[in-house]
């Protein structure tokens, strides 16, 4: 015996299916587009702090001469002694700075090591770059509405899932009429096979 499924039941079975693996598949695009975009969110930052610290520390480097310029004047007579004040006073409060721009930098190494899965304190190596802007032509509302609506895995999700509930109506539809069951069997009478049905 061999049942059969009443006409077009396949079918939808098979593409509410395939409408889940696309649902499946926007949503693993869409996990990844979000761990991209706080990647480089924070590769940014990262950046932007590790270029800062530099500042500083070069910042740092000239009040020191400056301090030593304001000392060697001072002990000349050419100077004021609020000159040398001054001097050490901006580079303690830049000491500061640079104690917070250390510490924010720490936080967005352990931050970036993390969404790359790998240890919080595992070494990474200093930014150069950052990714360039695209350019301006590529940047124009029509293009960039056009890309959205073909790669937005959200987007996507949505078809999917609308096709999905279309196909699950026309199996609900199929499933009011019964399957068919096929089947062959002998009818024994006594010993031997007398009929079939």
């Amino acid at each position: 015996m061999q049942s059969v499924p009443w006409f077009g039941k396949r079918d939808s079975q098979r593409e509410v299916a395939e409408s889940r693996v696309t649902q499946a598949n926007g949503q693993t695009s869409a996990s990844w587009s979000d761990l991209s975009s706080r990647i480089k969110s924070v590769y940014a930052q990262y950046y932007y702090l590790s270029g800062s610290e530099n500042l500083a520390r070069e910042t740092l480097a000239l009040l020191n001469s400056l301090e030593q310029i304001a000392q060697t004047r001072y002990a000349n007579g050419l100077g004021a002694q609020q000159d040398v004040i001054r001097a050490q006073v901006e580079q303690t409060g830049l000491y500061a700075e640079l104690l917070d721009l250390e510490n924010e930098q720490h936080h967005a190494h352990g931050r970036l090591n993390t969404l790359l899965s790998r240890p919080a304190m595992a070494v990474l190596a200093q930014p150069t770059s950052v990714r360039p802007l695209p350019a301006a032509a590529q940047l124009e509302y029509p293009l960039l509405e056009e890309r959205l609506r073909l790669r937005n895995p959200q987007l996507r999700i949505a078809e999917a899932d609308i096709h999905a509930a279309e196909k699950s109506r026309d199996l609900a539809y199929s499933n009011r009429y019964p399957d068919v069951t096929l089947g062959i069997a002998p009818t024994q009478s006594g010993s031997s096979v007398k009929s079939w049905d």
